[in-house]
């Protein structure tokens, strides 16, 4: 009788062993929290199997990427996940962007992907970021080959295309730079020219009209520097914005001039550099050469506290200099992430000009800077010799993002809310 027992004890525990063997060649991931998918992912080495261990990553995977949980963001972490998709080993899987400063050497090193073994997975250990961030990156395959992140949808696209990006838990994205249903748009009048005899070379530009634009209304205007990039739907996307903004009362209706940096006829040559370190030239040009000329086309509300400058990057540089050097035109100032740590065109420093220039009747003063690898240290360092040469009319902001339009494009809205309130 004991033998009898016995032998259906042990067919029972057999069976058992042969169901647990059938459903356990795919973990039942706890999609809860993206924590609990990367504590699943570590998990898969416990099969000893290699087709079962490839088998649970690919579930966990493709689980991951359906709700949109790739790269895995929990708390203030992320983890980065990538799928070779070949069954030998890459040398090295790292991913590179805004969080190392897009720099490629030892001083700022990449994060580094580590093979799950026995499968085509790399995973990365979790990075602590700040909580309300947004980030850029790409995945780099031994060291060469730059990847958009295959499973990660999300495109954030820059001057020099587009980068997969990630956003934290408390990131707010503005509502008001997508299109939105039944705005009237304004009109754009693209690719004019004009000869500026300062710098002794044509300039092409394109102008924003807003919708309802009459010649019976006086408008301001904004003068913007990468006016190609600025207008650009996938960049700055200013126009849509301005739309959303005058139609939702915002703003008041304003003109919009993108003002482009690359020679007409060779669109590859970008002259920004030297036309935007402190150079007094293309303050001449803006001021005596283009703005006379869109005051004579459109109707424009003349004075310095309607005139306002635009730009980011060196153009934050050149929009600071513009306001001091010509503020009797220009009384309004964007400053974005100016790149104040290099050289300008005299090779001086924008710090040197203010600190030794009489403060000018600036009506407004814009400036924002990324923490990630952008200017914030030498922005708050402007900011503080503004307030203490008695320049008092300053708005200052600091985001957890980096030197991207994907930042830049979201400060747009408050920007010009804040430059043309509407009345």
């Amino acid at each position: 009788m004991r033998n009898k027992y016995t032998n259906v004890f042990s067919f029972i525990l057999f069976i058992i062993f042969c169901l647990c063997s059938c459903t356990t060649s795919h973990i039942q991931p706890d999609i809860s929290t993206p924590e609990q998918f990367y504590y699943s992912f570590l998990s898969v080495t416990k099969y000893t199997s290699k087709k079962k261990r490839q088998a649970a990553a690919e579930q966990l995977y493709r689980t991951a990427c359906s709700k949109n949980r790739e790269p895995l963001v929990f708390g203030s972490s992320v983890v980065f996940l990538y799928n070779a998709d070949r069954s030998r080993p890459l040398k090295k899987v790292e991913i590179r962007g805004d969080l190392n400063g897009w720099f490629f050497n030892d001083t700022y090193p990449a994060i580094p992907l580590e093979q799950i073994p026995d499968t085509t997975f790399y995973i990365s250990r979790p990075v602590k970021i700040d909580s309300a961030a947004r980030i850029d990156y790409k995945v780099v395959i031994d060291g060469g080959t730059w990847l958009l992140d295959p499973g990660n949808p999300r495109i954030s696209y820059g001057g020099f295309g587009p980068n997969s990006e990630f956003s934290m838990p408390e990131y707010k994205a503005s509502l008001w730079t997508a299109p939105q249903k039944d705005v009237p748009q304004g009109t754009i009048i693209k690719n004019k020219r004009i000869h500026s005899d300062s710098l002794g070379y044509d300039v092409q530009y394109s102008v924003y009209l807003p919708a309802g634009y009459t010649s019976s209304r006086k408008y301001p205007v904004l003068f913007t520097t990468d006016g190609e990039e600025y207008s650009d739907q996938k960049l700055g996307n200013v126009p849509v914005t301005a739309d959303n903004l005058i139609a939702a009362g915002r703003i008041e209706p304003v003109i919009i001039v993108f003002v482009d940096p690359r020679n007409p006829d060779r669109l590859e040559q970008n002259r920004r550099e030297q036309e935007y370190a402190c150079n007094t030239k293309y303050v001449s040009f803006l001021a005596g050469g283009l703005y006379p000329e869109i005051v004579s086309r459109y109707s424009v509300s003349v004075g310095p506290d309607k005139t306002g400058i635009l730009g980011t990057s060196f153009g934050g540089i050149n929009s600071a200099y513009t306001v001091l050097v010509r503020p009797d035109i220009f009384g309004l100032a964007a400053i974005q992430s100016p790149a104040i740590r290099y050289l300008t065109y005299d090779n001086s420093s924008l710090l040197s000009w203010y600190s030794t220039s009489p403060r000018a009747a600036v009506s407004k003063i814009w400036i924002d800077a990324g923490t990630v690898f952008d200017t914030s240290d030498e922005s708050e360092l402007f900011m503080e010799l503004l307030k203490k040469k008695g320049y008092s009319n300053i708005s200052y902001h600091e985001y957890p993002e980096s030197h991207s339009w994907g930042s830049w494009k979201n400060r747009i809205p408050d920007i010009l809310i804040y430059l043309f309130p509407a009345p």
